[in-house]
């Protein structure tokens, strides 16, 4: 609880030096910022009344039986596991960047910036990330794949919703299709920036001119477009 705008200082694309590397810092919590107001006398004691511990209750959890505990470890059991790809793009005049965050079922996360050493725009930053994200995401051998990004345009190109007129455009997304092709099941979606903060701070970073980075972070500069690499299956600076 906040009164000061500090989501919007730690993602702003303007942000730079230290206030990127915090941005990536705190980006492995799931931090939710919300204003500060005052609790009236009235609203204070709904909260008391509202979450009181009840005799089903220790500690704020429901206590489970045997039989119902087995029952939804069953249930659970016959979910498919998901693994996570976030992933962003920034384009600026002097370099650019991507970043991406990947998490498996369990809620490890992986977090790759990569510095972009060649002329790019904004959706083609965005590429070289998604690219990289499904890359790292055959490596560690995920089967069911789960794609977030913050850019309507990008989801809906991969998605086949929109078609790609641009001939470069054209060619990131053949490649993205044939990695794709790869996994048992994927789906792209979009999400708001506010829950793509993560691969945008990554990406901010990647493509500013500060040269320490956390050692959270996978960090590597990339010289050459993806789509101009012969070795298209692994991700950038892994062996295939």
């Amino acid at each position: 609880m906040t009164d000061q705008p500090l989501r919007n200082i730690l993602h702003s694309p303007k942000a730079s030096g230290w206030l990127i590397k915090w941005a990536i810092e705190l980006g492995e919590f799931d931090i939710k910022y919300k204003p500060r107001t005052a609790i009236k006398p009235q609203a204070l004691a709904d909260f008391v009344v509202e979450y009181t511990i009840n005799d089903q209750e220790v500690g704020g959890q429901e206590i489970v039986t045997p039989e119902e505990g087995e029952k939804e470890k069953d249930e659970e059991t016959t979910l498919k596991e998901y693994w996570v790809l976030h992933f962003d793009g920034a384009s600026k005049i002097k370099s650019s960047g991507a970043g991406l965050v990947l998490q498996n079922p369990d809620g490890f996360m992986i977090e790759y910036a990569l510095k972009l050493d060649f002329p790019t725009t904004n959706y083609e930053a965005e590429y070289e990330a998604l690219i990289a994200g499904l890359g790292l995401a055959r490596v560690v051998r995920a089967k069911n794949l789960k794609v977030s990004e913050d850019s309507r345009l990008v989801v809906a190109q991969v998605n086949g919703e929109f078609e790609s007129k641009d001939e470069t455009m054209a060619k990131y997304l053949r490649v993205v299709k044939g990695i794709l092709t790869q996994f048992d099941e994927w789906y792209v979606e979009h999400v708001p920036r506010e829950k793509n903060t993560t691969a945008d701070a990554l990406s901010q970073f990647a493509s500013s001119e500060v040269e320490n980075y956390p050692r959270s972070i996978y960090f590597q500069v990339l010289k050459t477009p993806t789509i101009h690499v012969i070795n298209l299956i692994a991700p950038v600076g892994v062996a295939s």
